[in-house]
């Protein structure tokens, strides 16, 4: 196809970037990330949500964790980007990586087609945020995908979350977890499933959304009134009025600190298997949302500059830290303290994994 570029860089010259064929029966996951104008010097800084610091940084962290916490031995992923520079930038954040780790991830670029948006929409929000609508027409020769936004990661294998197209039945064309925020505005927007959900990871069967012509129809709901933030308030309008196209997911998939309200449905699945996605949406990974969610990236952060701890380095720094905020707990108040069990639903994955390591 001629939107798809396989590039190949001077870091990664030990392997090629194109999809192998031991890959390529597997579901891709997918992410967009553009470069924008933000502050590149110090995440810090109030200007946090438009750093491009921020964002190769969660580029390294999703990765790491994807690697930790999965025993394939290769994982297909679809890179779409604003130019060749940006590609090429990102993935020179992992190249110091050891081959044998970096060889288990396999990038194909896609070119974002900017004719398909409407005028000023690829920058509204956040640069390039509406792409992901425009995803079952990008990616054409594809059945279905697993859209993320770059801000997420994993605390347990990725390969448990190809499951959820089985649960999607027969008609289900997007699963996605709940948003607790359209709750907490009442009626003001319209919210899609039970509570509204976040678009941030996203189950699609791009077969099904084609045959609607999804990028189509969300355009009818663009100038609703009040006005769309953002390409998530889009798509809960459209399936707000089409719900059978809807899949809910509990926030194991998807676990946000809006997952935290007391309004938010006990996770079952968090408790019984452990969350396995989480999202630090609205840059919380880099702000004092919840001192756990920050303290999990920012062990796997540290893990993912050179990538030379073993997963059993990396549980104990996880486990340290949690014994550490108790320790200091007097001093914090954070989003999740009062869900049960919240260090087993965190560390569930990695305390399995570790177990089933020593025990060979």
């Amino acid at each position: 196809m001629e939107n798809v570029r396989r590039v190949e860089m001077e870091t990664f010259e030990a392997e090629q970037i194109e999809v192998h064929e031991s890959v390529t029966s597997r579901i891709p996951i997918t992410l967009v990330i553009c470069k924008n104008t933000g502050d590149w010097v110090n995440v810090d800084k109030k200007n946090v949500r438009t750093s491009w610091k921020r964002q190769k940084q969660q580029f390294a962290v999703i990765f790491a964790s994807m690697l930790y916490f999965s025993k394939l031995s290769s994982i297909r992923i679809i890179l779409l980007t604003d130019s060749v520079e940006t590609y090429v930038e990102l993935l020179s954040t992992i190249s110091g990586w050891p081959q044998h780790q970096r060889r288990r991830l396999h990038f194909e670029m896609h070119n974002i087609e900017e004719e398909r948006f409407k005028e000023g929409q690829l920058l509204q929000w956040r640069p390039c945020a509406w792409t992901k609508m425009y995803l079952p027409e990008m990616l054409e020769d594809f059945d279905a995908t697993i859209y993320m936004d770059s801000d997420v990661l994993f605390l347990g294998p990725v390969e448990d979350t190809w499951a959820v197209f089985q649960r999607m039945g027969d008609v289900a064309a997007i699963a996605a977890s709940a948003e607790m925020w359209y709750l907490e505005e009442g009626n003001n927007r319209p919210a899609a499933g039970k509570y509204g959900i976040n678009t941030g990871v996203m189950f699609m069967n791009l077969t099904r959304l084609r045959k609607i012509s999804l990028a189509e129809n969300l355009m009818l709901y663009t100038d609703s009134d009040p006005a769309p933030r953002h390409d998530q308030d889009v798509l809960n309008a459209f399936l707000k009025y089409h719900p059978h196209l809807l899949h809910e997911l509990p926030a194991r998939y998807n676990f946000l600190p809006s997952s935290c309200q007391k309004s938010a449905p006990v996770c079952q699945e968090c408790l019984d298997r452990g969350i396995l996605v989480m999202h630090g949406a609205d840059s919380s990974f880099y702000r004092f949302v919840d001192a756990k969610m920050k303290m999990v990236f920012r062990v796997l952060l540290e893990v993912s500059f050179n990538f030379s701890a073993s997963l059993e380095q990396l549980v104990q720094r996880l486990e340290a830290g949690l014994v550490k905020l108790h320790k200091e707990n007097h001093m914090y108040i954070y989003m999740c303290q009062h869900l049960p069990h919240y260090d087993l639903q965190l560390m569930r994955h990695a305390r399995s994994l570790l177990a089933s390591k020593i025990s060979k």
